[in-house]
């Protein structure tokens, strides 16, 4: 028989000094079937918390949340004011005309340039080129939301073409233009919102990975194994069961496989099973040939599928043949009725047989309402 120490059924291959601290914090039980549930779990829980950091990560350099920082602008007092504290504003703009001149990036169109002129004040738009080419002349009014950008390049030739075609001197002009144009082609663009969208999505997938990781790991009643365990009866009851068999009456320990005079336990990364004997419905097998590297050489292993009373499936994938015949050995001496091997004939009576008994179950919960 292999050693009896739990840790050694769930032994990680690479943990680190962190999980081997936490691990030993636990104020649990000490039973390995749980342990392995909790270790499984936070190893697992590792990743989506990268995944969190690295998403938090692009949020802290990307101006995304900047874009929601916006405060509002008087269309007609100058924005060194509202400059001092933000870099977005929204504005009301009215009377808004088109200078002439457009906003390209990298050779493209992407704006246009347009002017409120107002009681000896003037402010420059750069706004979307929603219209094309050549933009709409006069906007009565709109509601502008854009980035603030001082003295930008071409401020100069655009302001001495402004002054020319409204009859100004350079200066005069340029004397009451803010320094500050309100550019609302950088606000919030198209490929900022799909990185946007593509982060949030991101961030509630990663907290619902945790949450749902965190739970089961502080709480192993409410772990998958535990959930699976209810349909066979008192899951406490059943996994105290298994944990006491496993520690005092152990048949067969193989790898991450455990066999009892009740019960099979699989220890998996993913998916952890404790499998009542009796509730076996169905064990087949199918073979393929596999490398091992153990033996350095092409070898059989045997895959075994077992199907329960409630229809779940299990499968015991490339075990040697001696595991396989003990497990059907104890199953076959102990609890002799189930269907054994695969033929049509045998996938039609389980399908008939777990189609009753869900018919039952549907029966009885109508009665009992």
């Amino acid at each position: 028989m292999a050693a009896s120490c739990p840790w050694c059924l769930v032994r990680p291959l690479a943990l680190d000094s962190s999980c081997k601290f936490i691990y030993n914090s636990f104020d649990m039980k000490k039973n390995s079937i749980t342990q392995h549930i909790q270790m499984s779990l936070l190893r697992r829980i590792i990743y989506p918390l990268l995944f969190l950091v690295l998403v938090l990560f692009i949020l802290v350099r990307q101006p995304m949340l900047e874009y929601f920082v916006i405060g509002d602008a008087d269309a007609f007092a100058p924005l060194s004011g509202p400059a001092e504290t933000l870099t977005y504003i929204r504005t009301n703009a009215v009377d808004l005309f088109y200078t002439g001149d457009d906003y390209y990036v990298n050779g493209t169109l992407t704006g246009h340039y347009y002017y409120q002129l107002s009681d000896g004040y003037c402010r420059i738009y750069i706004l979307k080129p929603s219209t094309g080419r050549p933009a709409e002349a006069h906007i009565g009014a709109m509601t502008v939301s854009g980035k603030l950008v001082k003295n930008p390049e071409g401020r100069e030739t655009l302001i001495k073409d402004l002054a020319e075609a409204l009859d100004w001197t350079y200066d005069g002009l340029a004397s009451v233009t803010d320094p500050y144009f309100v550019n609302q082609v950088v606000y919030f663009p198209l490929q900022e919102k799909i990185l946007f969208g593509i982060v949030t999505v991101s961030l509630i997938l990663c907290l619902i990975g945790l949450f749902t990781t965190l739970i089961p790991l502080l709480f192993p009643h409410t772990s998958a194994a535990y959930r699976r365990l209810a349909d066979y009866g008192d899951a406490d009851q059943l996994m105290a069961d298994a944990e006491d068999e496993l520690r005092f009456d152990c048949i067969l320990r193989e790898g991450n496989v455990a066999l009892t005079p009740k019960y099979l336990i699989e220890f998996n990364a993913d998916k952890t099973a404790v499998i009542p004997l009796e509730s076996v419905l169905w064990v087949y097998e199918y073979q393929r040939m596999k490398y091992s590297k153990k033996d350095k050489r092409e070898k059989m292993f045997f895959t075994e599928r077992i199907v329960t009373i409630t229809g779940e499936s299990f499968s015991l994938e490339d075990r040697p043949r001696e595991t396989l015949d003990q497990i059907n050995g104890v199953l076959t001496e102990r609890y002799p009725n189930f269907f054994f091997g695969y033929s049509e004939e045998h996938e039609r009576l389980v399908r008939y047989l777990l189609r009753e008994s869900q018919s039952e179950k549907t029966t009885s919960r109508k009665r009992k309402r």
